[in-house]
């Protein structure tokens, strides 16, 4: 999902700690000093990131992982190696 355009990177420390502040206000989630300084540091570096990927033109609207296939594969040589055992 490409980054809110709606929403411009922090320009400060500051921005972000606001920022942080009201995501976690709004959503009700206490938060002491201590850990909003953490959040605010992982704010900045993950935002940052975020806006370098978002960047790069060809991977833009990509999927941002790879995706997993919950299936089974199973391959024949472990039944090949079991047989020859017995």
């Amino acid at each position: 999902m490409p980054p809110d355009p709606n929403v411009s990177p922090p320009g400060s420390e500051e921005d972000a700690t606001l920022i942080v502040s009201h995501l976690m206000k709004r959503e009700g989630i206490p938060v002491d000093p201590s850990e909003l300084d953490r959040l605010v540091t992982a704010y900045i570096e993950l935002r940052g990131i975020s806006e370098m990927l978002f960047a790069v033109q060809e991977a833009r609207y990509e999927s941002p992982a790879l995706l997993f296939d919950p299936t089974p594969v199973f391959e024949d040589w472990w039944i090949e190696e079991s047989a020859s055992e017995h």
